[in-house]
């Protein structure tokens, strides 16, 4: 199996986060993490932030932002960070209404994805269970991916398209090479994300044998949200611990 190197999303560690941002990005160095994946609102000091991930031996691997902060300022943000991978992992109503809203919003990415490139970037849009949906005969997913092509990278989650009845395994096949980074998060289809890796129904060694012969993949990204029978730090330990267990 191909050595990737695995980051920890930290929406996992959301609340973690907030209250002590130091103490939560040593704990993911502790655990075994090589790197992170930023969210929300780029408001940490950037000198700060730089120091305390190269304290912690960390790699800025992503950072999650809405479509509408694709601008000059986050750019220079993740410039001074030393980021050049961004992920929007969420739509507004009006981008996401109908097809032809899909369509126009596939547009809008390869535009902006166009302006990122020239600044040195890559654009990436994450999954949630509603591109999956059946809608006149076909999914948001499939007019988005094949919009984009060449354009866009694609962050697959694979709990949350397994959660909107997809095929994660067939939809690699359809979509190949677009994986720069993608998100592992476990789903059962009994207990939804209430599992964990290793009891749930993921296929976990198929993923990365077929993610391995692509080749593109730069970073595999736990993000566990799960706080049945974990904390968020536990979750994420867990989800570590598992992934190790089945070789990477």
């Amino acid at each position: 199996m191909k050595k990737v190197p695995l980051a920890l999303g930290l929406f996992t560690v959301r609340t973690e986060l907030k209250n002590d941002w130091k103490a939560t990005l040593k704990a993911a160095a502790e655990m075994g993490y090589e790197g992170v994946e930023f969210f929300g609102p780029m408001s940490y000091d950037v000198e700060e932030l730089r120091s305390e991930l190269a304290k912690n031996k960390l790699e800025l691997v992503g950072w999650h932002i809405g479509f509408d902060a694709i601008n000059e300022t986050t750019v220079n943000y993740q410039k001074a960070l030393g980021n050049h991978r961004l992920v929007v992992p969420a739509l507004s109503k009006e981008m996401t209404s109908d097809i032809d809203a899909w369509k126009k919003t596939a547009e809008r990415f390869n535009e902006a994805a166009d302006y990122l490139k020239t600044e040195g970037f890559v654009l990436g849009y994450h999954n949630h269970a509603t591109e999956f949906a059946s809608i006149e005969g076909t999914t948001p997913w499939d007019v988005f991916a094949s919009a984009t092509e060449g354009k866009v990278f694609l962050q697959l989650d694979n709990g949350n398209a397994m959660e909107g009845g997809a095929d994660t395994l067939k939809l690699l096949d359809k979509y190949p090479n677009r994986g720069l980074t993608v998100h592992l998060k476990p789903y059962s289809k009994k207990d939804g994300f209430d599992t964990m890796i290793g009891f749930d129904d993921v296929p976990w060694l198929e993923t990365f044998e077929k993610l391995d012969s692509q080749g593109v993949t730069e970073w595999y990204i736990i993000e566990y949200e799960c706080e049945a029978h974990y904390t968020q730090l536990e979750g994420a330990k867990a989800c570590i611990d598992a992934l190790k267990k089945l070789g990477l």
